[in-house]
């Protein structure tokens, strides 16, 4: 067998190298194309706790409030507006209301107190977007507008009352740059390896079968 294997790659060297060097390529092609530019880390928040002003009844239950169906289709109608969520979701646009609020629900989170104060918090994965420059610029507005989109709710029950910003945070990840370049050469050796080994396994099976079918005649 191993014989064979040396006849094989002295006879077959031109193959198996052009060979090789075609799998290197399409590996070291493949990790440039599909490695990404940037390690995010960290995770993008954004808080901002909330006074209700001209409110009397202090027992209000504002998170069954801000999480009803009626307020988040008033959010997304309005959000719509002024936020791409395509930039954090792909599929948004193919999604039903009803399976935009679920998914929604899923990073916005709403902290009552029972005081008319109240805290509205958003969360997303440091790696939920490659555009952070657009998640720097208009992130904020997720929760601005889901602020406003309670009090524009509200507002029809209770005319009078209105909603007051008291503090504010939020955090964007780190961004880490990478050299796409980077580690190609061993993704290369190694794609030319599997290359070279592939072809050296199919050229010893062609010649096996070759001598079979010789015994057999």
């Amino acid at each position: 067998m191993i014989n064979n294997l040396r006849l094989i790659i002295n006879n077959k060297k031109s193959v198996i190298i052009t060979v090789g060097i075609i799998f290197a390529l399409a590996i070291m092609a493949a990790k440039y194309m599909f490695t990404d530019t940037a390690v995010r880390h960290g995770n993008y928040q954004y808080v901002r706790m909330v006074q209700v002003e001209n409110q009397n009844n202090l027992n209000f239950d504002y998170n069954a409030f801000l999480n009803s169906s009626a307020n988040y289709y008033q959010y997304i109608d309005n959000a719509n507006q002024d936020f791409d969520f395509t930039k954090i979701n792909s599929a948004w646009k193919r999604k039903t209301k009803s399976e935009q609020i679920d998914w929604l629900k899923t990073h916005i989170k709403v902290t009552s107190f029972h005081s008319n104060a109240f805290v509205i918090s958003v969360n997303f994965d440091g790696n939920i977007t490659p555009d952070v420059d657009y998640m720097k610029r208009h992130g904020s507005l997720i929760v601005d507008d889901f602020i406003r989109a309670g009090e524009i709710s509200l507002t029809k029950i209770v005319p009078e009352a209105s909603f007051k910003i008291v503090s504010q945070d939020q955090n964007i990840p780190e961004i880490q740059k990478i050299d796409k370049k980077n580690g190609l050469m061993k993704f290369g050796f190694l794609g030319f390896l599997c290359g070279a080994i592939v072809t050296i396994g199919v050229l010893y099976l062609i010649e096996w079968k070759k001598s079979i079918l010789k015994e057999n005649k």
